[in-house]
This record gives C-alpha cells, sequence and structure tokens, in this order.
C-alpha cells in the first residue's frame, strides 16, 4: 500500500485514524475468506439449493467495502493532484498518481473501475503471496525443530524477553536471516520445469 497509496497502514507510525481502521478490517476480512473453501464449488447440487447464499453474501459485502475505500483513496489522490499538493516530478511517485495520469490521458481505457481493478489485484497478490509463504515458512520450521530451536536460541541471545523483533535486529541474528532469505529464494522442485 505504500507503493500505490505513499502511505503506511500498518507499523508503529501510523496512528490510529478511521481509514487504517477500516484497511486492516478489510485486510482481515480478506485474509479469512480467502481461506474458506465454498463447498458449492465442489459440489454444484449446494449451490442449487441455495447452500452457499451466505458465502455469496459475505463475498458481495466484503467487495462493497473495498470498492467504497478504493474509491474514498481515488478521490483523496484526486483532490491532491488538483490542490497541487502532489509534486508530479517527485522520485517515488504513488500508483494512484501513476494510474490517475493515464486515466488524464486516455479516459476511454482507465476508467474508475479498471483503475481500482489493478490496484486491488496487486495488493491482493502482494498480501496473499506474503501470508502463503509465511505459512509455508511456518509449517517448515514446526516439522523441523532443530532448526526452529536453533533460530530461538539466536533470537533469545540477541534481543531482549518481550520485544518483537525489528528490521534492525537482522544484523544480529545471521541463522534467522538464512531461514528467510532461503524461504524467499528457494524455488520448489515442483515448479522446476524439466523440459526446458
Amino acid at each position: 500500500m505504500r507503493m500505490m497509496a505513499g502511505k503506511r497502514y500498518y507499523g508503529e507510525q501510523v496512528g490510529d485514524s478511521e481509514e487504517v481502521k477500516r484497511f486492516q478490517e478489510l485486510v482481515r476480512e480478506t485474509l479469512r475468506l480467502s481461506d474458506f473453501s465454498n463447498v458449492g464449488d465442489f459440489l454444484p447440487i449446494w449451490r442449487w439449493i441455495g447452500g452457499d447464499k451466505g458465502f455469496q453474501n459475505e463475498m458481495l459485502g466484503l467487495k462493497a467495502k473495498r470498492d467504497k475505500f478504493l474509491e474514498d483513496l481515488l478521490e483523496e489522490h484526486r483532490r491532491l493532484r488538483s490542490d497541487l499538493k502532489f509534486d508530479r516530478e517527485e522520485k517515488q511517485t504513488p500508483l494512484i498518481q501513476v494510474l490517475l495520469s493515464l486515466q488524464e490521458a486516455e479516459p476511454e481505457h482507465y476508467t474508475d473501475d479498471v483503475v481500482k481493478g489493478i490496484m486491488w489485484d496487486l495488493f491482493a497478490a502482494g498480501t496473499d503471496t506474503s501470508k502463503s509463504t509465511m505459512e509455508w515458512a511456518m509449517s517448515l520450521l514446526l516439522n523441523n525443530p532443530h532448526v526452529l530451536k536453533k533460530a530461538q536460541e539466536e533470537i533469545d541471545l540477541h534481543v531482549e524477553p518481550g520485544r518483537l523483533l525489528d528490521e534492525s535486529d537482522v544484523e544480529k541474528l545471521p541463522y534467522v536471516h538464512s531461514i528467510v532469505m532461503e524461504t524467499l529464494l528457494n524455488v520448489p522442485t515442483w515448479a522446476i520445469d524439466d523440459t526446458t
């Protein structure tokens, strides 16, 4: 979201604004619903008897909340553009500003729905892949208790008890850093194409 909107929605400096709460709730609800399996996808008869109405209603409610959030974000960035509070020459231009520039140049191609769709696709792809990667890393650590124990010992040695890890701790935690890097850089064997 920092790349898209140019502001933070998580961390110590975000505060307690209504926008932050709305976004965090949207993320929680998205992740919760993405973990569900819809019975109607596996048993079509379930749909015919109306068994998946609750799931559909939750998904439609989430879509409405998401659209409202993204519309509000677009309007905020439009105001910034019109008030000349946005420096168009800035090196770190938020994606929304780039999309709004494209919309000005080609309004027939970059409608609000297209812009919101691009923003949501990028957000969802980044969120879901990070979540899935973390789940796999944690499951692998749980299945390799000796690795988990060594990582925990390193953390206990270099980080005071009760404090969450911070980015500045990474240089003191080479083993944990190696686990993270291996998780991020490892290519699963099933993903390798033997024909090449």
